[in-house]
C-alpha cells in the first residue's frame, strides 16, 4: 500500500520586501491550549467567505488558546492530487495550504499564507508562481522560507492570496519541483471556507 505524506507547518509573521506581479484534536501544552477540528458540512448560516453553501468543506481548522483567549486561528487544505519523486516512487504526497489569523501585540489581526509543497523547489531565492483560481491564473511572488516551505514575498501579495484562498472554490497551483522534469499542478477544493471558525477573540471584544 502505498504511504500518504502530509505536512504540517509553523507559520512565521514575518514578511520579506518585494514585489507584486498582477497579479490537534487537543493537545497539552500548558496553559496554552491548541485544538484542530475537522472539516464539517456547512451549518447553513452563509457565512463562508462567499462559497457554496451545503457543500462539504476541505477545510480543516485549528485554534490556540489561552483560558477564554483565542488569539490565532489557522485553515489547512490538502491537494487533491499527489505526486511521487524518483528517489521515492512509492511515496505519495500532497501539497497543503495553510491559511492563519494573528491577534498582534500593537493591535489588529495578522493574516498569512503557506504553501507547505513537501520538496524544495526551484525558487532561490524568489520566484513567480502560477496559481489559478476559479479558472483564472495569475503569477505571485514568492519566496522558499526553507526546503518545502513557499510564502508571498510580501504583504501586498499575502493580502490578494489570503483573500483568494478563502473565497475562491477551486485553485491549480503549478509548483517548479527541483527533482521533477516537469511542474506538478497541485489542484485544490477550497470552497466553503468558514469565517466563523476563524474569528478571535479581539474581534468580539472590539465589536461595537
Amino acid at each position: 500500500m502505498k504511504k500518504l505524506a502530509v505536512c504540517a507547518a509553523v507559520l512565521s509573521l514575518a514578511a520579506c520586501g518585494g514585489g507584486y506581479d498582477d497579479i490537534d484534536s487537543s493537545r497539552p501544552g500548558g496553559g496554552i491550549g491548541s485544538t484542530v477540528t475537522d472539516p464539517d458540512n456547512n451549518n447553513g448560516n452563509g457565512d463562508n467567505g462567499g462559497n457554496d453553501n451545503n457543500q462539504f468543506s476541505d477545510w480543516k481548522y485549528g485554534s490556540q488558546t489561552e483560558g477564554s483567549n483565542t488569539f490565532t486561528t489557522r485553515a489547512t487544505v490538502f491537494s487533491d492530487n499527489t505526486f511521487t519523486v524518483p528517489t521515492e516512487p512509492d511515496f505519495q504526497k500532497r501539497v497543503s495550504v495553510e491559511v492563519q489569523r494573528t491577534a498582534i501585540t500593537t493591535g489588529g489581526i495578522a493574516e498569512t499564507v503557506t504553501l507547505n509543497t513537501i520538496e524544495p523547489l526551484q525558487c532561490t531565492p524568489n520566484c513567480d508562481v502560477v496559481i489559478k483560481f476559479d479558472g483564472v491564473a495569475s503569477r505571485y511572488r514568492m519566496f522558499q522560507a526553507s526546503d518545502g516551505v513557499l510564502k508571498p514575498l510580501d504583504k501586498v501579495v499575502e493580502d490578494r492570496l489570503f483573500n483568494q484562498f478563502t473565497t475562491a472554490k477551486e485553485t491549480i497551483v503549478t509548483l517548479p519541483f527541483m527533482s521533477l522534469p516537469q511542474p506538478f499542478e497541485a489542484k485544490f477544493n477550497i470552497k466553503n471556507y468558514d469565517v466563523s471558525k476563524m474569528r478571535l477573540t479581539i474581534e468580539e471584544t472590539t465589536a461595537p
